[in-house]
């Protein structure tokens, strides 16, 4: 492969790709910046911690951006899904774009349209490690506290995603079959979707600012036994990129098999250190052969 296809930080002008970054691809490396520009239909999985995220003119994508300790930005986006962790969210010009949040701050939005959002739910081997070491508190989440900055009094610019359209990330290695995806979020539920945002002690920055911010109406009451798909994903192959869906049945007895206690301090780390060393010992396995 070139370089540009071995190049850990950046994904740029990929069609139809499978593009995976499993936990440790960055070596542990504080202050990573990831950038992901230009791609379409792909999906990319940053299973591994980053300083700050970037994702800029993405079309029809799927991305998972695991805990990210600074701020995670979204621009110029169309027809993308996005599962993201991160302590600050800001997204501007983007248009037809579903994000599965889990936020330490009040979310920006700007200049975007028909944005749809939902708490985060995604899973992987070493998520929970993963939001240990970044001191996320999966509990504590802003996802629906957002702040839009082209607000307007006629009514909001984005709304919440209904349960049984959401779908719940499932990301797995071939490489480390013995790991299976753990997932670290409460479960997606009606209830959750409609609560209320808690208080945030850190502003984002427009306080000053007279923008109308109406809430949007709250989600649909799911049908009876109806609730999250989940979308399951390997690094096989691209043409698998998209992944295999599951029925809500299936998705609830699979998520009540992995769920994996929040656990901050180092004890947390041995969830990844298997996967670790096994992709080590390919010899850059850690970077997806598919991307």
């Amino acid at each position: 492969k070139n370089s540009e296809e071995l190049e850990a930080y950046w994904v740029r002008d990929r069609m139809r790709r499978l593009i995976v970054r499993k936990p440790g691809a960055f070596g542990g490396i504080e202050g990573v910046d990831c950038h992901i520009e230009g791609c379409v239909d792909c999906t990319v999985l940053l299973c591994d911690r980053t300083a700050e995220c970037f994702a800029d003119d993405l079309v029809n994508c799927r991305v998972l951006v695991a805990p990210c300790s600074s701020a995670t930005f979204v621009r110029n986006c169309s027809g993308c899904t996005f599962w993201v962790a991160t302590k600050q969210f800001r997204t501007r010009d983007c248009t037809n774009c579903t994000f599965y949040l889990h936020c330490h701050t009040e979310p920006i939005i700007e200049t975007s349209t028909d944005i749809r959002f939902a708490p985060f739910a995604a899973e992987y081997p070493g998520v929970a490690a993963h939001f240990a070491e970044a001191k996320f508190n999966p509990e504590r989440n802003f996802w629906s506290a957002i702040y839009d900055f082209s607000g307007r009094a006629d009514g909001a610019n984005w709304r919440f995603q209904p349960l049984e359209d959401c779908e719940v990330l499932s990301a797995s290695f071939v490489d480390c079959p013995n790991d299976v995806p753990q997932a670290v979020a409460p479960p997606l539920t009606q209830e959750l979707l409609t609560a209320a945002p808690p208080r945030s002690e850190e502003g984002s920055g427009h306080s000053v600012a007279n923008v109308p911010q109406p809430r949007p109406p709250p989600p649909p009451v799911p049908r009876p036994g109806r609730g999250p798909r989940r979308r399951c994903v390997d690094d096989s192959e691209d043409a698998a990129r998209e992944g295999r869906l599951e029925d809500s049945s299936n998705s609830d007895a699979a998520l009540s098999a992995s769920v994996v206690p929040f656990a901050p301090g180092a004890a947390a780390g041995a969830a990844v250190a298997a996967c670790g060393a096994a992709a080590a010992a390919l010899g850059g396995g850690l970077l997806s052969a598919v991307g």
